[in-house]
C-alpha cells in the first residue's frame, strides 16, 4: 500500500465527528481539485483548492510503500484496537488501491472502518465491509468538469447501497450560497434520503469557517441537511498529522 501518512487524533468532520481514530491516509488521487495540469505544471484553475495535495501532487520522501500487513503493525502501533477503536482511512482517493484495502479491512478486529471517498468509484466486495462510507461528490465549485466528478452508473450504487440501510453519507464542501441549490439537483437527481446528507463549509481557517457556517447552518434546518463543521481546522489549523 502507498502511504502518505498514519497519525491519531478525533474526525473531525462528518458523522464521525469527534470520535477518536487512528487515521490511515494513502497516497494517490484520481481528481485534482482546484487545479488543472499544463505543459508548466499543476496550476490555480479558479475552484476550492484541496488542503492535501501532498497526497497526489507530487509523491515527496515521506510517502511510503508498505505491505497490508505492515500497515495493521503500523495502525496498532497508533492504538487501534486498545483505547481508540475506529479507523479512518481517506486520501487523496484511497479506493485506488481498493484490493489492498479490502484486505487490510477483512483482517481487522475488534474496530469500527470508516473510509472517506470522492464517489467515483464503487468497490464491489469492500462496500459491504465498511462500517460507515464518507462520501465527497465534487460540485463545480472545484474547477472539475462535471464528466469527471460525477458518475451517474457509480452515484446511482451509492445511493442504493445507503437506501438498504447502510452508513453511507453525502458529504458537499459549500463555498457559498448559490452551492447549496446545487447540492440540491444532486440530491433530487438520485434520490439521495436528505438524512444522509451532510454540508461542510470549505475553509481552511477558523475564521473561514465561522463566516460561512453563519448561513450554510440556517440553510441546513431550512432544507434539512445535517451540518458538519471541521473540527481539526478549528483546533490545529490547517497542519498535517492531526
Amino acid at each position: 500500500m502507498i502511504v502518505s501518512e498514519i497519525f491519531t487524533s478525533i474526525q473531525g468532520e462528518g458523522i464521525n465527528m469527534g470520535k477518536p481514530s487512528v487515521f490511515l491516509r494513502l497516497w494517490g488521487c484520481n481528481l485534482s481539485c482546484g487545479y488543472t495540469h499544463t505543459s508548466k505544471g499543476w496550476k490555480p484553475n479558479g475552484g476550492w483548492m484541496c488542503d492535501t495535495t501532498y497526497t497526489w501532487m507530487t509523491k515527496g520522501n515521506d510517502v511510503v510503500e508498505l505491505s497490508v500487513e505492515e500497515v495493521l503493525d503500523a495502525l496498532e502501533a497508533q492504538g487501534l484496537g486498545d483505547n481508540v477503536r475506529h479507523l479512518v482511512v481517506t486520501g487523496g482517493e484511497p479506493l485506488l488501491q481498493a484490493t489492498e484495502l479490502t484486505q487490510l479491512v477483512r483482517d481487522i478486529r475488534g474496530s469500527t472502518v470508516e473510509v472517506e471517498s470522492n464517489a467515483t468509484m464503487f468497490p464491489d466486495d469492500l462496500a459491504f465491509l465498511v462500517h460507515y462510507w464518507d462520501l465527497s461528490p465534487k460540485l463545480s465549485n472545484s474547477g472539475i468538469a462535471q464528466s469527471y466528478r460525477e458518475r451517474p452508473d457509480v452515484i446511482k450504487r451509492w445511493c442504493a447501497l445507503a437506501r438498504s440501510g447502510h452508513n453511507v453519507y453525502f458529504k458537499f464542501v459549500v463555498r457559498d450560497p448559490n452551492d447549496v441549490w446545487e447540492v440540491d439537483a444532486y440530491v433530487k437527481r438520485y434520490s439521495i434520503p436528505k438524512g444522509n446528507v451532510l454540508l461542510m463549509p470549505e475553509g481552511t481557517d477558523g475564521q473561514t469557517l465561522s463566516e460561512r457556517a453563519k448561513w450554510l447552518i440556517p440553510l441546513c434546518t431550512e432544507k434539512g441537511y445535517r451540518y458538519t463543521d471541521r473540527l481539526h481546522i478549528r483546533v490545529y489549523g490547517n497542519v498535517r498529522g492531526v
